[in-house]
């Protein structure tokens, strides 16, 4: 992602209503009926939305080394889901927008997630989960693509 910490001082809506947009975006966008070329473009597309309301976060500064993956496995029901820890290397408490990307054993993008983490102190770091909107193959990982601090 480009673009100077400055760019993400413009007036946004909350990381509440934007992880709302993208499950609406992703779920409409994307039924395991698709083809992996539908899925991928599906995913690609809510990718960039993803992005731009990262954008729009009200006083965000970008923090992608805040934010790390633990781990990813699959659930019960073929979900992916990631195991995330973010640390708040800031001097104040604050909460985080992450973008976790999953990608198949061929390394294509497959789906998005984004993750609210509140209330996280300087110094401290908080577990989160990041669970896929459909089922993905096994062996799927996970990488933070970008967090913002706000």
């Amino acid at each position: 992602m480009s673009g100077s910490p400055n760019m993400w001082s413009r007036r946004g809506r909350s990381a509440g209503v934007v992880a709302a947009a993208v499950l609406v975006a992703l779920m409409t966008g994307c039924s395991e009926d698709d083809t992996p070329s539908d899925a991928a473009s599906a995913a690609a597309s809510a990718a960039e939305e993803v992005q731009e309301d990262l954008r729009e976060i009200r006083d965000g500064i970008v923090a992608t080394g805040d934010a790390a993956i633990r781990g990813t496995d699959t659930d019960d029901e073929g979900h992916a889901v990631a195991e995330l820890a973010v640390t708040n290397n800031g001097d104040e408490t604050t909460s985080y927008a992450v973008q976790v990307n999953f990608h198949d054993p061929d390394g294509d993008l497959v789906d998005v997630v984004l993750v609210t983490v509140s209330s996280v102190a300087p110094g401290e770091t908080a577990q989160a989960t990041a669970r896929s909107h459909r089922e993905l193959p096994e062996r799927t990982t996970a990488e933070v693509a970008t967090a913002v601090r706000h």
